[in-house]
């Protein structure tokens, strides 16, 4: 089954171009994440943000403005821009000391 991309009004990062699917929405609505608040942190300045690559997955861990610590594992699609949220969800303890580190 293909699941349903929804395009939001993400503004790219550099080229990149974000899109939710339904797995995407459906663990931002389990963590009660906000969209909005996911996208921020998607699109938090380089300071406030960090990228690891894995494999097939990207993980962007930003800060969005409410203060919080989000990330977000997407897939690239490819050959495009375009890259597919499917999970979310709010970092703490170690993981956000992690965060710290990287980005501080």
């Amino acid at each position: 089954m293909v699941s349903v991309i929804q395009r939001t009004t993400v503004a790219p990062v550099g080229k990149r171009e974000y899109v939710w699917d339904d797995r995407g929405r459906a663990t931002a609505r389990a963590a009660r994440i906000p969209l909005e608040e996911a996208e921020e942190a998607a699109n938090a300045p380089p300071g406030m943000r960090w990228e690891r690559r894995m494999d097939d997955l990207v993980m962007i861990t930003g800060m969005a403005t409410t203060g919080r610590v989000i990330l977000l594992l997407a897939e690239p699609i490819r050959r495009t821009t375009v890259v597919r949220i499917v999970g979310v969800r709010v970092i703490v303890g170690w993981e956000l000391d992690e965060w710290r580190r990287r980005v501080l």
